[in-house]
């Protein structure tokens, strides 16, 4: 910069006393100003190494950071990927388990269908046999009614059968004791068939005595 700054402070237009052509101090001048020429050419060469230089150290620069971004994108964009996948995983557990569930959902609905349909037929069968039961009971206790009706009207019957064998063989017994033939003829004659009759009524009173044993 001081160089330019000389450089045009020596090219300024001054004030020289006329000389003639060819003169040892036109020659010395030239000789300054080619000088100072090169010295400018030299000046700017350097500036613009210096601004080739700056330019590729910014252009350096620049790549670096223009690959830096690069790296910072393809990191976040793998980081984004694998959380993409992750995510995508975690969405495929989390389908199959409610597939799961809607099956077990669905499985369960089916046995309480079934085991619903079971009670329901069980109470039905449950109620049949209450009803059922019921009938025995008002069969048992009509028969009980019964039996203990008809075992009344046996005891009777026997009671009456036993007086009656009872009076038959006094009277027997009363004709065997008479001494008079006519009257034994006779007692024979009326009583003949007693004892076969007293037979046959005790069987009756065995056999009944038995079926108010064996009866309920």
């Amino acid at each position: 910069g001081s160089a330019v700054a000389r450089s045009s402070r020596d090219t300024s237009p001054r004030t020289r006393p006329p000389q003639t052509k060819g003169t040892p101090r036109s020659r010395q001048d030239n000789t300054t100003l080619t000088a100072r020429i090169h010295m400018l050419e030299e000046h700017i060469r350097e500036i613009e190494v210096r601004g080739e230089e700056r330019l590729l150290e910014e252009q350096r620069r620049n790549k670096d950071l223009v690959q830096r971004l690069e790296r910072e994108k393809q990191l976040e964009i793998e980081n984004y990927s694998i959380r993409l996948q992750g995510m995508e995983k975690d969405q495929r557990v989390l389908t199959e388990e409610v597939t799961n569930l809607r099956a077990q959902l669905d499985k369960t609905r089916e046995e309480k269908n079934s085991v619903e349909e079971q009670l329901s037929e069980t109470q039905i069968l449950l109620m049949r046999e209450q009803e059922q039961h019921r009938l025995l009971q008002d069969n048992r206790a009509r028969e009980v009614e019964e039996w203990g009706s008809e075992r009344a009207t046996s005891l009777n019957l026997v009671q009456e059968m036993s007086r009656e064998v009872e009076q038959l063989r006094n009277q027997k017994a009363e004709m065997s004791q008479n001494d008079s033939g006519m009257q034994l003829q006779d007692g024979e004659e009326v009583f003949g068939d007693l004892p076969a009759r007293i037979a046959e009524m005790e069987t009756e009173i065995r056999v009944l005595r038995d079926q108010n044993k064996t009866s309920p």
